[in-house]
């Protein structure tokens, strides 16, 4: 009797297309934990002190790390068409979603008389550990 083997790539989707500006582009289907980290980190910080100026060093850094993700998928990439709003829902949606994560409508939250803290929108965070 053979050993039985989990093969762990089937159940991970080789890369997932995101529509930006009209065009599509490739994001990995597996986001490594260290640049998953990264990301969580960066977006928390953003989160829990916003920059009164606009001018944040976080968000430069959001930013290279999501480009870094793209160029995976296409190394001949220099930038992509966004601002810090598709940035925010590139981390929030694609991110989230690539984790298997499902976030709660805001009012959902709200009328179970979420706080702030948990009503925020994460990578880092599971359904689990709210």
């Amino acid at each position: 009797m053979g050993q039985r083997i989990i093969d762990l790539d089937e159940l991970v989707p080789e890369t997932v297309d995101v529509k930006m500006g009209g065009q599509v582009y490739k994001l990995p289907g597996d986001i490594p934990v260290p640049d998953y980290l990264r990301i969580a980190k960066l977006w928390d910080s953003l989160q829990e002190e916003p920059e009164e100026d606009g001018d944040d060093p976080r968000l430069k850094q959001l930013y290279d790390v999501v480009l870094e993700l793209f160029q995976r998928e296409d190394p001949k990439l220099k930038s992509l068409p966004i601002g810090p709003k598709r940035l925010g829902l590139i981390v929030v949606t694609v991110f989230a979603g690539l984790t298997g994560e499902e976030e709660e409508p805001e009012g959902k939250a709200r009328k179970q008389g979420g706080t702030k803290s948990t009503k925020r929108k994460t990578p880092a965070k599971s359904r689990s550990s709210r």
